[in-house]
């Protein structure tokens, strides 16, 4: 089975501006992206950017789920997971709309997952990056949960 990654970008309100960066960044590493609008006041930029972006890029493809209500991001993910499942994708980058991705984040993340469970009957639930602090550019800490 191939490496098919769906980027889940959950918003509500996002500065159309920082958004597009981050949707810039992802879509290049990933197979398709679901944004996930939380009932947003301004959804109608967010889908001409989408429109914008899906126009420029070939590759770029992009979905919007638009939500009546802001259901938290925890909800907004697991339809993203539905929606995964549904269109044959394997993978889930999980992100909100301050999310940019460094270069190569996605591919890094899929190797660790991998090395990890190399020779082993386990299933891997989740991998997670360490996020840079985008106004002191600290590192957030890392817990490590079981037994990997």
């Amino acid at each position: 089975m191939s490496d098919r990654v769906l980027a889940i970008i959950v918003c509500h309100n996002p500065k159309i501006d920082s958004f597009d960066v981050a949707l810039r960044t992802v879509v290049k590493q990933v197979a398709a992206t679901l944004v996930v609008d939380n009932a947003s006041d301004n959804v109608a930029e967010i889908e001409q950017l989408l429109g914008v972006l899906n126009a420029e890029q070939p590759s770029f493809s992009a979905s919007l789920l638009k939500l009546t209500n802001n259901l938290g991001l925890g909800a907004a993910h697991n339809l993203g997971f539905q929606f995964a499942r549904t269109h044959g994708l394997n993978h889930c980058l999980i992100l909100d709309q301050d999310s940019v991705p460094m270069d190569g984040m996605v591919a890094n993340l899929l190797l660790a997952a991998k090395s990890k469970l190399a020779g082993k009957a386990v299933k891997l639930s989740a991998v997670g990056a360490t996020y840079l602090n985008a106004d002191n550019g600290t590192a957030s800490f890392f817990i490590k949960f079981g037994a990997l």
